[in-house]
């Protein structure tokens, strides 16, 4: 949202620049004892029955793969971040002489109602991933779409992994990508709730300047009921 209002005050001339983004500490007592009663975290005695099934040895948790996106996982693990862009006119980046790391387009936000987010998808997700798709071809050509990369929301929970690939899978196959790239952050830092999305345009940026794929190296492998259709799950 607040990335959406940003770009919009550009676009209207409101403003030159602006900076936006979210922090958000959880690791209290409160939340995490919230998540717990939703059953959605990955619990000390859910990780070492999964580390067992994996043959990766039960003596203690290895809490480095607590976050599994798109493998065979338990849960999430809250984590805890800060995560700001500037956002500015281009002729005024120009004239500045500014590193330009990357451009904004847009922002979309389509909750379609009561809806549990990613987790239990509506057709606002569908919508959402279509619409910048869409866009991305336009702007760049549909040559461009086959060079499209996805720092995705990847939770590690085993509800997230099916219904995010699913939307990831039918979408490419609508647009006509066949290979594309899929990487979830959080397998480094967890979950960090408000910033989460900052934590995946940050990890955005680092790749178009680095040309480097950050891989899920939590998992030895994706899960067998993730979608796997036209996607590329970067692992290790």
């Amino acid at each position: 949202y607040n990335l959406s209002m940003g770009i919009d005050l550009i676009n209207s001339g409101q403003s030159k620049i602006c900076f936006v983004g979210a922090a958000e500490s959880g690791l209290v007592p409160e939340v995490y004892e919230g998540f717990a009663a939703a059953k959605g975290l990955a619990e000390d005695k859910n990780l070492i029955n999964l580390q067992a099934q994996l043959g990766e040895g039960t003596v203690e948790v290895n809490y480095r793969k607590a976050c599994r996106p798109f493998g065979e996982n338990v849960g999430m693990s809250i984590g805890e971040s800060a995560q700001f862009v500037v956002l500015m006119a281009d002729d005024l980046a120009l004239e500045l002489g500014c590193n330009i790391y990357g451009a904004a387009l847009s922002s979309h936000i389509h909750a379609d109602g009561y809806k549990k987010s990613i987790s239990g998808p509506g057709a606002g997700n569908y919508i959402t991933i279509g619409r910048v798709l869409n866009e991305v071809s336009d702007a760049f050509g549909t040559d461009a779409l086959n060079r499209v990369l996805v720092h995705a929301h990847g939770t590690g929970t085993p509800q997230n992994r099916v219904t995010e690939s699913h939307i990831l899978s039918e979408l490419c196959n609508v647009f006509k990508i066949n290979n594309l790239p899929v990487t979830g952050i959080k397998s480094y830092l967890g979950h960090s709730l408000a910033a989460a999305g900052g934590d995946q345009i940050i990890s955005s940026i680092g790749t178009f300047n680095d040309k480097y794929i950050p891989g899920i190296k939590t998992i030895p492998e994706v899960a067998d009921n993730v979608y796997k259709k036209n996607l590329n799950f970067r692992i290790g």
